[in-house]
């Protein structure tokens, strides 16, 4: 690899995805020989490409943080497969799958599809797409210490989309703490502490400080702090539950913006992950009574929601 590049990197995983397609692990595992042959070759070409590019960082002074979103994912996945206990898991729920497969009733329209099935450091739980005749998975890689009934249910819910049951299932194992440990885990790897959290003007960091400081008796452990990477004019923050992320507007630092909207965003976000979401006949609900009498502790949030208003409509 001689360079940094979304080709190189995101073509490299590819390659590697290839390498272990549903035919090719099901047609291995007939073979314990073979099955460790392909286990060893699948994590020769990982540990080829994670030392490639960690060399590149050594030269030039750089970390993953400094990839664009997509290559970085890609680095982060070789990266995780690098450990033999994580390549190893993988191997054996595309195994599974490849083994359940067969079994699995198909809606009337997807009786002759090809099916494929990867995982991979993505961004949302799972996407399904649909194309000549094949549909093709892409799970998250955190669902690799998933449980059998759980890749079931990604199955299914590929097979016969109008399945609440196994969309449900695939919720609840993604709330729980194996999942979101993994997840975190991945979205962070190789990242350098507060990477993502000084903009040109405002440092979140600091805001998390007064904010934990004033109003939480400094009780809140720390999340990721990140600055998006786009404009927005209707939503200023975002807390992503399964990375334990707070995510500010990239729109608000700006000088003209005063450090107590800052610290309102932050505010309002620390508050979901401290509340959590409220279920309720199946629906998830963040902004509850609870949610809201306490966001009204905030001194300044008259001030701040005026401000952000009036950003909106500009």
């Amino acid at each position: 690899m001689q360079r940094l590049s979304i080709r190189n990197l995101i073509k490299r995983a590819a390659d590697i995805q290839q390498m272990i397609v549903l035919e090719k692990v099901k047609e291995a595992s007939a073979s314990q020989a073979d099955y460790l042959k392909l286990l060893s070759a699948v994590s020769r070409n990982i540990n080829i490409t994670a030392e490639s590019v960690e060399r590149i960082f050594s030269e030039q002074g750089k970390s993953a943080a400094d990839l664009p979103i997509r290559s970085r994912r890609a680095y982060q996945w070789t990266k995780y497969l690098s450990e033999e206990q994580h390549i190893q898991r993988h191997m054996d729920a595309v195994q599974r799958i490849s083994f359940f497969l067969p079994t699995m009733p198909r809606s009337r329209r997807f009786n002759q599809y090809q099916v494929e099935f990867y995982l991979y450091h993505i961004g949302p739980l799972y996407k399904i797409r649909e194309r000549k005749r094949t549909i093709e998975i892409v799970a998250q890689e955190s669902f690799l210490y998933a449980p059998d009934h759980v890749l079931l249910a990604l199955l299914d819910t590929a097979l016969q989309p109008s399945s609440g049951s196994s969309r449900q299932i695939i919720r609840d194992y993604a709330s729980g703490k194996q999942y979101k440990t993994i997840r975190e885990s991945l979205e962070y790897l190789s990242i350098p502490p507060g990477k993502f959290s000084t903009g040109k003007h405002h440092d979140l960091e600091k805001s998390f400080h007064r904010v934990n400081r004033y109003l939480f008796n400094n009780r809140l452990v720390k999340p990721h702090l990140v600055w998006n990477n786009r404009m927005t004019r209707r939503k200023y923050g975002h807390y992503q539950e399964d990375t334990n992320t707070v995510m500010v507007s990239i729109s608000l630092d700006h000088p003209r913006v005063r450090e107590y909207v800052i610290d309102y965003v932050m505010y309002h976000e620390l508050l979901h992950q401290q509340l959590g979401a409220c279920l309720k006949n199946d629906r998830r609900y963040i902004h509850t009574p609870e949610f809201k009498r306490k966001e009204l502790d905030f001194p300044r949030i008259k001030e701040a929601q005026q401000f952000l208003n009036k950003l909106s409509r500009r």
